[in-house]
C-alpha cells in the first residue's frame, strides 16, 4: 500500500498502478491461519 501510495500523480493511471491495487486487495487471512509442516523452519 505504501509503494502505490507514494507513486507519482503520472504513474496512478499506470499498468504499474494496476498491479499495485491488485496485490493491495489480495486477502491473505487464509495464508496467514495455515500451519506449515514440521521441517518448514518451525521444528
Amino acid at each position: 500500500m505504501a509503494w502505490l501510495e507514494s507513486l507519482p500523480d503520472s504513474l496512478q493511471d499506470s499498468a504499474t498502478a494496476e498491479a499495485l491495487r491488485a496485490i493491495c486487495d489480495l486477502d491473505l487471512s487464509e495464508l496467514q491461519a495455515i500451519v506449515p509442516p514440521r521441517g518448514f523452519g518451525r521444528d
